[in-house]
C-alpha cells in the first residue's frame, strides 16, 4: 500500500485542566547548626595558705567546661580567643592576702586585704581580658601575703568563663547581633589624698582604659552611655585603705544601689557589689563616693575596677544596630 503523506500541522490546542497534586516527598536531611564556642570553669581551694609567687592550685572543681582550666596546674588555658571574664571569690583568716591575677606571666591585677589574729574576711575581684590562643591566666599570692583559707565553713573560689569569641566578632567597624559591649577601667596610682574630691569626680581622670567595647564608658566625664537598650551587669571590685568608703551606683540620677566599707588606720580592705539593671537608650550609670567617706585606693600592688557588659539586648531593638569595634587602649595580654 502506498504511504500516505503526513499534511499540515494544526493550531494549537487550549491548555489543559491541572493534573492532581502529587504526595508529598521525603524529608530533607537536616542542616548542621554549629555550636557555639564554650570555655568556663569554676575550681575551689582545697589546701589553705598556697605557696608564694606560683599559680595557685585550686584543685576541687565545680565546673570546667571544655577542661581548659588543669586543676594540677592551677592555670587556665585559653583554646578561643575572645573576651573573659575572670574573678576570685575567697576567705582571708589569720594574716594578711596580697593576690595577683596573672595572664601569660604579666601581672595584669592587684589587690590586698590586711587581716591578723583569727578574724575571718573576704576579699573578690573580677575583671575581663582579650586572650589569644594559648594564653595562661592564673592566681599568685606573695611571700608573707598568704592568707588564703579553706576549711569546712570557708571556701574560696576561682573562677572563669568565655564572654563572646573573636571568631564570631566582626572587623572593626562592622556590625554583629552577638557582639556584647563592655566598658573596664580602673582607678590608676592614686593616693587618698589626692581622692579628697566628693561624688563621682574622684573617679574621673584618674583612669588607665583595659578594655571599651563600644566605647559607651566617657573617662572624660566617669559616665557609662547606654547605647543598646537591654540587660546590663555592673560591678565594681576596689581597695579601700585609711578611711572609710560609701559608694553608690548611679543610673540616669537616681542613687539605684548603696555601700559601705568602715576602715581606718593603715588597714586595707577590698569591697565588691554586683547587681543587673534594665537600661533605655540615653541612660546613663556612673559610681559616686560621699564626702569623707572616700576611702577608695590603687597603688603599685592595689587596684580598683569598675565593670560593666550587656548580658542581653531587649527584643525590640534592631540587632544589626549594636556597634562592635574596639577602643582597647591597652596592650592586649
Amino acid at each position: 500500500a502506498l504511504k500516505e503523506k503526513e499534511g499540515d500541522p494544526g493550531p494549537k490546542g487550549g491548555r489543559g485542566a491541572p493534573g492532581r497534586k502529587g504526595s508529598r516527598g521525603p524529608k530533607g536531611s537536616s542542616a548542621p547548626v554549629p555550636r557555639a564556642p564554650r570555655s568556663a570553669f569554676s575550681a575551689g581551694l582545697t589546701r589553705p595558705f598556697p605557696p608564694p609567687h606560683v599559680p595557685i592550685r585550686f584543685d576541687r572543681l565545680w565546673f570546667n567546661e571544655s577542661a581548659d582550666y588543669d586543676p594540677n596546674t592551677g592555670k587556665f588555658r585559653c583554646g578561643v580567643p575572645g573576651a573573659y571574664v575572670f574573678s576570685y571569690h575567697v576567705t582571708v583568716r589569720g594574716r594578711p592576702a596580697r593576690l595577683s591575677l596573672v595572664a601569660s606571666g604579666r601581672r595584669v591585677a592587684k589587690a590586698r586585704d590586711t587581716l591578723y589574729g583569727q578574724d575571718i574576711d573576704q576579699a573578690s575581684f573580677l575583671t575581663i581580658l582579650r586572650l589569644r590562643a594559648g594564653d595562661q591566666v592564673w592566681l599568685e599570692v606573695a611571700k608573707d601575703w598568704n592568707g588564703l583559707y579553706a576549711g569546712a565553713e570557708d571556701d574560696s573560689v576561682f573562677t572563669g568563663f568565655l564572654l563572646y569569641p573573636d571568631a564570631a566578632g566582626p572587623a572593626r567597624g562592622g556590625h554583629s547581633p552577638s557582639q556584647l559591649i563592655i566598658s573596664i577601667f580602673k582607678l590608676h596610682n592614686k593616693t587618698p589624698s589626692q581622692l579628697l574630691q566628693s561624688l563621682h569626680a574622684a573617679l574621673v581622670n584618674n583612669y588607665e582604659m583595659w578594655f571599651n567595647e563600644s566605647a559607651d564608658y566617657d573617662p572624660n566625664t566617669g559616665k557609662f552611655r547606654c547605647g543598646v537598650p537591654g540587660a546590663y551587669v555592673f560591678s565594681y571590685h576596689v581597695t579601700v585603705r585609711g578611711r572609710p568608703a560609701r559608694l553608690s551606683l548611679v543610673a540616669s540620677g537616681r542613687r539605684v544601689a548603696k555601700a559601705r566599707d568602715t576602715l581606718y588606720g593603715q588597714d586595707i580592705d577590698q569591697a565588691s557589689f554586683l547587681t543587673i539593671l534594665r537600661l533605655r537608650a540615653g541612660d546613663q550609670v556612673w559610681l559616686e563616693v560621699a564626702k569623707d567617706w572616700n576611702g577608695l585606693y590603687a597603688g603599685a600592688e592595689d587596684d580598683s575596677v569598675f565593670t560593666g557588659f550587656l548580658l542581653y539586648p531587649d527584643n525590640s531593638f534592631p540587632a544589626p544596630a549594636i556597634l562592635a569595634w574596639s577602643k582597647l587602649l591597652l596592650e592586649s595580654v
